[in-house]
């Protein structure tokens, strides 16, 4: 079986290269083995969820835009795949407005001691994920462009999230509502 291969395409994803190294990551001396670590062009999948979506493997890396006709809830993946990544930003389709989502977006982390903060750009410090705080909850009342992303360790879940306000969105031991 022959495997076809375009190496124009590989040739012009590298937009170039790191610094030769050794293969301990020091200078090269006359006759060492040289690392070559290419700079890659990439471009990020992006996917609109409109309803419940249940994310698998496959998912890392992807950008997805919610924008929920009803309740929605996000549900990661089994949290043993370290490496994992999502973001995920709410949208209404339109310029954003404060407040206006109109539906429940639940990020579902499963159970776990997860790590994060959330950040708020109305004035309010923020605040962090505890203990027992197995989702994130985007209420109603959050604003198009409310995120977060997420990153697997393999043993939990680390959460950065920017919103428009703190009392809309926020860590919560449960769905639905902020708690």
């Amino acid at each position: 079986m022959a495997i076809k291969f375009d190496f124009n395409r590989m040739r012009t994803a590298v937009a170039g290269w790191l610094s030769a190294t050794d293969s301990t990551g020091a200078s090269l001396t006359a006759g060492e083995e040289a690392v070559y670590v290419p700079k890659m062009r990439s471009a990020r999948i992006v996917e609109n969820v409109l309803a419940d979506i249940e994310l698998t493997n496959e998912d890392s890396g992807k950008l997805l835009l919610v924008n929920p006709t009803a309740e929605t809830t996000i549900t990661c993946p089994a949290i043993g795949n370290a490496g994992f990544t999502v973001d995920i930003v709410l949208t209404e389709g339109i310029a954003a407005t404060d407040g206006s989502m109109d539906q429940v977006v639940n990020v579902s982390f499963g159970q776990g001691d997860n790590i994060g903060q959330v950040h708020e750009v109305d004035g309010t410090a923020g605040n962090f994920a505890v203990t027992g705080d197995d989702f994130f909850v985007f209420t109603a009342a959050s604003t198009p462009g409310d995120r977060i992303n997420l990153v697997s360790t393999g043993t939990q879940w680390i959460a950065q999230a920017y919103v428009k306000d703190l009392s809309d969105s926020d860590f919560s031991a449960n769905a639905t509502t902020i708690a």
